[in-house]
């Protein structure tokens, strides 16, 4: 009796099943990848929004320590608070020069900036005896706010930006001041 030779391979069941089981699992990997990727991006997106209302909060929180307590004045323009104020800026003869009066506010941008297809982003701009300087953009409408107690000023800046997906995000920074000075 002759015996027939087994063929060693696989049959065609066995491929099809190996190739789905292949699949399965490179999709799951590619899922995987995928969302590390865009959170990734959402993440470095937040983190330079984050940044940028960080320093905007920490550098009218250094010119607003200097401010005349007498002079400080906050107001509500176009849904946000404005201030306005001046600061020492030397000595003469031991008496306290002053600055002329600076403001720190919030003004409406005719642009989308962060491409949502709504106006709804503004700026924080300085101004001081006329000349304005552009402070940070993206700025929430009603997203800078002074809050004063006292000799202590609260200051919150909200900005908004785009995520890594193309959605709306937003984030704020706040710190409080102790004004130091005072002219009378």
């Amino acid at each position: 009796m002759r015996r027939l030779k087994r063929i060693v391979g696989f049959t065609l069941i066995e491929v099809m099943i190996a190739t789905a089981i292949l699949v399965i699992v490179a999709s799951a990997i590619y899922g995987i990848f995928a969302g590390s990727s865009r959170f990734y991006a959402t993440t470095v997106s937040l983190e330079h929004i984050q940044e940028q209302a960080r320093r905007g909060v920490d550098q009218i929180a250094e010119e607003l320590r200097l401010a005349d307590q007498a002079t400080l004045v906050i107001t509500t323009v176009s849904g946000s608070n404005q201030v306005v104020f001046r600061r020492i800026t030397g000595f003469s003869g031991g008496a306290p020069q002053w600055s002329a009066n600076i403001t720190w506010n919030y003004q409406t941008s005719p642009v989308d900036a962060n491409g949502n297809g709504v106006v709804d982003e503004g700026r924080v701009v300085r101004t001081l005896n006329g000349v304005s300087i552009t402070l940070c953009h993206n700025v929430l409408q009603g997203g800078l706010v002074f809050t004063r107690t006292g000799d202590n000023v609260l200051i919150r800046l909200t900005l908004i930006g785009l995520d890594g997906q193309g959605k709306l995000i937003q984030t704020f920074a706040e710190t409080s001041v102790t004004l130091r000075n005072s002219s009378t």
